[in-house]
């Protein structure tokens, strides 16, 4: 299966966050089949367009719903003492990748990611 790499939706995790970020994947208009992709995970760097993985700020990894044919998964936000050590408040990228059903790298999206400071402690 191949599927093309399309601009993600902008998205935004607060530190210190314990809940799975929830990602829904579409094209034009409708959800994906992510029946059968494996090693999901999000890369955040503070570049657009990294050369190498000096920039890399975090990795989420991530796990396919329930019921796949919907297009969501559900990525794991870093433990509160990771967050606190090395993922700072800023403006970044993302690119999420998974390995499709024919082990196959694939970009499902990419685009802006914001990492905002939590307020309450």
């Amino acid at each position: 299966m191949s599927i093309a790499a399309a601009s993600g939706p902008a998205l935004e995790y607060t530190r210190g966050d314990t809940a799975a970020l929830r990602v829904r994947i579409t094209r034009k208009g409708q959800p994906v089949d992510l029946t059968g992709f494996t090693s999901i995970r999000l890369t955040v760097s503070n570049e657009l367009n990294p050369t190498n993985s000096a920039g890399v700020q975090a990795v989420l990894n991530g796990a396919l719903t329930a019921t796949p044919t919907d297009g969501y998964i559900l990525l794991t936000p870093p433990s509160q003492a990771e967050s606190d050590a090395y993922v700072p408040a800023a403006g970044l990228f993302y690119d999420l990748e998974a390995l499709d059903g024919d082990s196959a790298r694939a970009t499902l999206g990419k685009g802006p990611f914001t990492i905002a400071q939590d307020i309450s402690k």
